[in-house]
């Protein structure tokens, strides 16, 4: 799942979570996020009993991952890849949640490694 050596980024940034606005702008101070709740993978998503936590951890995921470099990639400022943990010390969430999340995340393919 969540592993410190592994670089996770979200499946294809470019074509869900920039614009021609977005593009233009160095550092993002928010992200644009597709709103359409009827695909499979968002229902496969949901279909947890912590799915909707599950969906709480890849949109603040996707916060996080407009403000790395490369945007979508999820690295800290070292450059080192971000961990479960590292995401939810900085968002104030479960590491555990979130290590859970990712997982479920790689399987459906909203994350990859």
């Amino acid at each position: 799942m969540s592993d410190p050596a592994k670089v996770y980024r979200v499946r294809e940034w470019p074509r869900y979570f920039e614009n021609s606005r977005s593009r233009v702008i160095e550092r993002l101070s928010w992200v644009p996020i597709p709103n359409h709740h009827d695909g499979d993978r968002y229902g496969e998503l949901l279909d947890h009993e912590a799915g909707l936590a599950h969906y709480g951890c890849w949109v603040l995921m996707v916060q996080v991952a407009s403000k790395c470099k490369p945007r979508g990639v999820l690295l800290k400022s070292t450059g080192e890849p971000h961990t479960a943990a590292s995401i939810a010390r900085m968002v104030r969430g479960e590491a555990e949640t979130f290590k859970t999340a990712m997982g479920r995340l790689l399987a459906i393919g909203w994350l990859e490694e």
